[in-house]
């Protein structure tokens, strides 16, 4: 990835504690094509409880939990996983019933 930042910092080059602006990937590391419903639901990892937390996700699955987070947003504007309330400060998250079933 390369960086773009814009020269707002407090040094005196303005590059310390620089907003950055963008992020560019230079290289892909490869490539993963899904054709169907049912491949988008192997993201989902076996064994959560439910519902479940992006943190149990993130167990579950052996991400970073910001990149599980992620995943969760496009599982539910998928249909995939739907929210299910919050747990504190956390939301919960739970398969669709029709998905539960087979």
């Amino acid at each position: 990835m390369e960086d773009y930042r814009l020269l707002d910092g407090w040094d005196r080059t303005k590059k310390r504690r620089a907003t950055r602006s963008d992020r560019v990937p230079t290289r892909l590391f490869g490539q993963v094509w899904v054709s169907g419903w049912r491949e988008w639901g192997e993201l989902i990892p076996p064994g959560l409880p439910q519902p479940f937390t992006a943190k149990e996700y993130a167990k579950a699955a052996r991400q970073r939990l910001e990149m599980a987070r992620r995943a969760l947003n496009v599982l539910a504007s998928l249909g995939l996983v739907e929210r299910a309330g919050k747990a504190g400060r956390a939301y919960l998250y739970q398969l669709p019933a029709e998905m539960e079933n087979g």
